[in-house]
């Protein structure tokens, strides 16, 4: 049996007739109103938890554990995006991910969701409020040795009127078999907004890191004040201050916890 819990909620005027359309996921236009979403994989508002008229007030589930319309069968476990018809169903990682399956059912359903967006990496968490998030990043071989000329994105854009706000990161390089060499004087790792050339959040020395021969750990923090003005709908990226790391095979995972707050109040 489909349940509900704890919630959070916000109100939108209905852009359509929803009175038909209670537990389906909605998308915001840019004047405020939600209707059904009508594009497979797309990133929803949230789900519906009425049965409003056009431009009547519609209460959409944003966050919290809320009953949803299946698209399809969904088992506890499964995550789930959008169909097209507004419905859940079990997700691809191409696609924005909605959340995770708590009660299951079959196709026209109603199923309970732990509301979870990610983004269409499939790794980062996409916040709905200013409470501290995480989320975790892996940067291949590949990737290491680009960094300075493709930074990888960690965070995407928030969307207008809202920042992301690094709180710390952790880095742990997951030794392989090869150190990274080549690193010389300069060549740190960085936390930036938007790309290579964006304001700085943090500093990570690669010497002593990434070319070990074991695993290794580092913590880091935005280290001055001036560091974390916030940068309006831009994404966090790591990259390298200089240079190109040449040779070495290990991965690098790094868990950011960061907030989205308004960037006006």
């Amino acid at each position: 049996m489909a349940i509900e819990m704890s919630q959070f909620a916000v109100t939108r005027q209905a852009g359509a007739d929803l009175s038909a359309k209670q537990f389906y996921f909605v998308e915001q236009a840019s004047t405020g109103k939600v209707t059904v979403c009508n594009a497979l994989g797309e990133k929803a508002l949230g789900v519906v938890q009425n049965n409003p008229g056009n431009l009547q007030a519609a209460n959409v589930a944003v966050q919290g554990v809320t009953k949803v319309i299946a698209g399809g069968t969904l088992v506890p476990g499964d995550l789930v995006n959008v169909s097209a018809a507004g419905k859940a169903v079990v997700a691809s990682s191409t696609y924005f991910i909605m959340g995770e399956v708590l009660v299951g059912g079959g196709d026209g359903e109603v199923v309970t969701i732990l509301l979870r967006p990610v983004a269409q990496s499939g790794t980062v968490i996409v916040t709905q409020d200013s409470s501290l998030q995480s989320a975790t990043v892996t940067v291949t071989t590949a990737e290491v040795k680009a960094l300075n000329a493709t930074p990888k994105e960690l965070l995407p854009a928030p969307g207008a009127g809202y920042a992301n706000v690094v709180d710390s990161a952790v880095l742990h390089l997951d030794y392989n078999s090869a150190a990274y060499a080549g690193i010389a004087a300069g060549e740190d790792l960085e936390i930036r907004y938007t790309n290579g050339s964006g304001q700085l959040v943090a500093t990570i020395e690669t010497t002593g890191f990434l070319d070990q021969t074991a695993d290794q750990v580092r913590f880091v923090q935005p280290g001055s004040a001036t560091y974390i003005t916030p940068v309006a709908n831009a994404a966090i990226v790591l990259d390298l201050a200089s240079g190109e790391i040449i040779t070495g095979d290990s991965p690098l995972k790094v868990k950011i916890y960061y907030r989205v707050i308004p960037t006006a109040l």
